[in-house]
């Protein structure tokens, strides 16, 4: 539920492990266990799972979707939504529109 309300802000694994009262390794380890993913793999995804509802559900620019998804640079954020997706988030939004 942390990751889940704290995905768009900045994140890291050291801070969710100081609210639980756990070490970060204990975190990593656990989070793995029982997610089969890893923490920074999952934090990702959960922004552009995001980033795909406000592409499709609006018409904010990429630039803006990119931020509000919680990624603090744009060709990052562009680099890995054509990894997870296949394309651009232009090409996303394109697709998603017909």
């Amino acid at each position: 539920n942390l990751i889940n309300k704290s995905f768009p802000n900045e994140i890291c694994l050291n801070d969710i492990a100081d609210k639980m009262c756990v070490t970060p390794q204990y975190l990593s380890q656990a989070f793995k266990s029982e997610m089969n993913i890893g923490f920074s793999q999952y934090v990702s995804k959960m922004r552009l799972n995001y980033a795909t509802v406000l592409l499709a559900e609006t018409n904010e620019s990429i630039t803006d979707i990119c931020f509000a998804s919680g990624y603090g640079n744009l060709s990052h954020f562009l680099r890995c939504f054509k990894k997870e997706y296949g394309v651009s988030p232009k090409k996303y939004r394109e697709k998603a529109d017909n």
